[in-house]
């Protein structure tokens, strides 16, 4: 679950994501902000909306935008381009990947 949090505020948890089957490693934003990634010892790159809570996914877990699913050990890191449209992810499987988010 990756939770995103009001710091300066009433310190109150602002909305959840769930979806991972297995802790979440990282997370990261994409630079506009209206949408992260997340990758997880499940082996998955999530793709989230920040903005509308879209919930669908291609995978049926109907709590993201999108699955991606390809590497064969647990994801460790992932990192937005700098215009959003691709993430590159790396795994304990010693494979860095190349994602579209469009598609």
């Amino acid at each position: 679950t990756v939770k995103i949090w009001d710091v300066y505020g009433d310190k109150r948890c602002m909305r959840s994501y769930m979806g991972h089957a297995q802790a979440v490693r990282d997370i990261c934003f994409s630079n506009d902000g209206t949408r992260f990634a997340s990758c997880s010892w499940d082996k998955k790159m999530k793709l989230w909306d920040t903005e509308t809570v879209k919930i669908w996914d291609v995978y049926g877990d109907k709590r993201c935008m999108r699955s991606y699913m390809g590497h064969a050990q647990a994801v460790r890191d992932i990192c937005f381009s700098n215009d959003g449209t691709r993430f590159a992810s790396c795994s304990w499987d010693k494979k860095m990947k190349l994602w579209d988010t469009e598609t």
